[in-house]
């Protein structure tokens, strides 16, 4: 019986078969490639447009109102900064702070008289006029998809823990992303002049906003807002600069000098010279007897 010997490959014919493979991957990853970065530029395009509509419609809120971009940037910073104060995820942290950019849009079609009043001092007609601005927000932006989840913050932002806010006199039960804007939005409104006739210091706003607990806010709210506000003061405060007397072989980067540049016998030195810095200075010559400049005393604070 006879068996027929199988031919062996042509090592040349594999080796092309595999080189049309090798290129046909590699054609493939970098159409791949080249179209994720396309969609990757196109999604940062239109996150760009979105974020330039916000910014466009919060300026024209500040505007109506007299507001500063600095003034709103302070309360959208707050309104993020707090929301990560209690826990909330980075995505309801940045819900919370379109939010705060925008909450205010429906006051762009109020009557021009209700923008030159505080609350305080309202009608009870202008107040129920007023009450609506929050509807009119909800209904400007709520067909935007991006902004689905921030009108309904918006719609919501002016309920109060008892029932008795605008417009449909929801009750919380709990910490929200609106209930959280309604604080941070009041202080705001306290300390500006806002709410009342007369703007309240920080102290009388912090106050008001303890008189309205389990009323206004929720106790665990006024807490946390507390809370957050003694942290954010500690962080803010300047810290004193820490003076040290020292030698030149003692100076560390990050050093600023506070004080003239002397020797012990009170002379002001040039600090160039010993550096080969040609550049002209006025310069102190030691009196006699004294150390000379490796002694050069520096006030220097880290």
């Amino acid at each position: 019986m006879h068996t027929k010997m199988s031919t062996p490959p042509d090592t040349a014919v594999l080796e092309r078969a595999l080189a049309r493979e090798r290129a046909a991957r590699k054609a493939a990853e970098t159409q791949l490639e080249t179209r994720s970065r396309e969609l990757y530029l196109a999604q940062r395009q239109l996150e760009a447009q979105y974020r330039h509509t916000v910014e466009l419609f919060a300026s024209l809120v500040g505007g109506r109102r007299g507001r500063s971009a600095s003034s709103l940037r302070g309360l959208v910073r707050v309104a993020k900064a707090f929301a990560a104060h209690v826990g909330m995820s980075e995505h309801d942290q940045a819900t919370v702070r379109t939010s705060a950019m925008l909450c205010d849009l429906g006051k762009l079609v109020l009557p021009e008289e209700l923008m030159s009043v505080s609350v305080h001092e309202m009608t009870r007609e202008q107040r129920r006029v007023f009450n609506q601005h929050p509807r009119l927000a909800y209904k400007m932006i709520v067909s935007l998809e991006p902004l689905g989840q921030v009108a309904q913050l918006i719609l919501q932002h002016a309920e109060l823990y008892d029932g008795s806010g605008y417009p449909h006199g929801l009750e919380w039960s709990d910490v929200s992303g609106a209930q959280l804007l309604c604080i941070v939005k009041d202080h705001d409104a306290l300390t500006s002049g806002v709410l009342m006739p007369d703007a309240l210091t920080e102290a009388d706003a912090t106050q008001y906003l303890i008189e309205q607990r389990n009323r206004r806010y929720s106790s665990d709210l006024v807490d946390a807002w507390i809370a957050f506000r003694e942290t954010m003061d500690k962080r803010e405060a300047p810290s004193a600069p820490v003076e040290a007397a020292l030698t030149t072989v003692q100076l560390t980067p990050g050093l600023v000098l506070t004080r003239d540049l002397t020797n012990e016998a009170g002379v002001c030195a040039d600090p160039w010279r010993r550096a080969g810095d040609d550049r002209k200075h006025h310069r102190a010559v030691p009196r006699p007897g004294s150390r000379g400049e490796d002694d050069l005393l520096h006030r220097a604070a880290a």
